[in-house]
């Protein structure tokens, strides 16, 4: 009896010290979950967490010492209870081991995955930012560029406006080559937002940092438009009927023959993306000789009053032909 008092007093002081030591990881990793939301305060915490973690399994081995402790306490009660119905100091011993070892259990895996959660929410992070930061340099970069085109005042001499119909046309192009990378940074923001788990990153910053770049992608994009339509129409008029159809059904041409040749040999990523961003360009390619092609139909109609049937005819034809292709 003396001897199972002992080993019982034993098993208890021992259960007591590792309660203890889980009751404060329990309210540790509790608060950890309340973290902050900045990258910063969640980089500490992950950091924190890392350490932690470390506790976590080291205090394994002490979780073993009192699982022993208590069955030295089950083995002794045996001795001399052996036959007899489950005794309170059984049920006390079985009971305290059970509730440690399902505690310690789930304080594990809370631990691991909350350093889970916590790198793949960085990870993601990092991506979003380093794509944004590289978007953000070229889009300065590219609203200088636009900004100093634009004061340039549009020319009246044929070929100076083909010089800066090439300069914008050029511009319009590597905006189409970063359609694709700004549709990448909305949909990296999107899946950021969308994980779930706490804790959170602030979606204030993230989301106005996609907006941002997003209104001002779509602002280029206008201003080289409307810059485009205006050297078109000013192209157009600058130059003769017949001048003018030539160029436009040459334009058409260049078009029709870099669609047939930008097909999609391969199904990898990188020959996809490429694809995407030659579409892109036929596309501008495309809206650009609209208005060419508006301000071609103007002239011939007013070439037509004054013309002769078979002139006006002909030009008519040509004129079906090219809103046609």
């Amino acid at each position: 009896t003396q001897a199972l008092r002992d080993e019982l007093q034993k098993f208890l002081q021992d259960h007591k010290e590792f309660e203890n030591w889980l009751q404060q990881s329990e309210n540790e990793l509790d608060s950890m979950h309340k973290g902050g939301s900045s990258p910063e305060a969640l980089n500490s915490l992950l950091k924190r967490q890392g350490s932690f973690s470390e506790d976590v399994i080291s205090h394994k081995g002490d979780l073993r010492f009192v699982t022993i402790s208590g069955q030295k306490v089950l083995e002794t009660e045996n001795n001399f209870e052996e036959g007899q119905e489950p005794s309170a100091t059984r049920n006390l011993v079985n009971e305290k081991l059970k509730d440690a070892t399902e505690r310690y259990t789930t304080l594990h895996s809370k631990c691991i995955r909350l350093g889970s959660h916590l790198s793949m929410l960085l990870g993601q992070y990092q991506q979003f930012q380093s794509s944004a930061d590289s978007l953000q340099a070229w889009v300065l970069t590219c609203e200088a560029s636009v900004g100093k085109l634009l004061s340039d005042t549009v020319a009246s001499d044929p070929g100076v406006l083909q010089q800066q119909l090439a300069t914008t046309k050029q511009l319009q192009e590597e905006l189409a080559e970063h359609q694709v990378p700004v549709e990448k940074l909305q949909k990296a923001a999107h899946d950021l937002l969308d994980i779930e788990g706490e804790p959170a990153l602030d979606c204030r910053p993230i989301q106005e940092t996609t907006d941002s770049i997003s209104s001002r992608f779509q602002n280029l994009s206008c201003s080289l438009d409307e810059r485009s339509a205006l050297l078109q129409k000013a192209i157009a008029q600058s130059q003769s009927v017949q001048e003018s159809m030539e160029s436009l059904l040459q334009s058409i041409r260049e078009v029709e023959q870099n669609l047939e040749r930008d097909q999609v040999a391969s199904l990898s990523s990188g020959v996809i993306q490429e694809a995407l961003a030659n579409n892109m360009k036929l596309k501008q390619d495309i809206a650009r000789q609209k208005s060419s092609l508006e301000a071609t139909h103007d002239m011939v109609t007013r070439f037509m009053e004054t013309a002769d049937s078979n002139s006006a005819s002909v030009l008519q034809g040509k004129l079906a032909e090219l809103s046609q292709r």
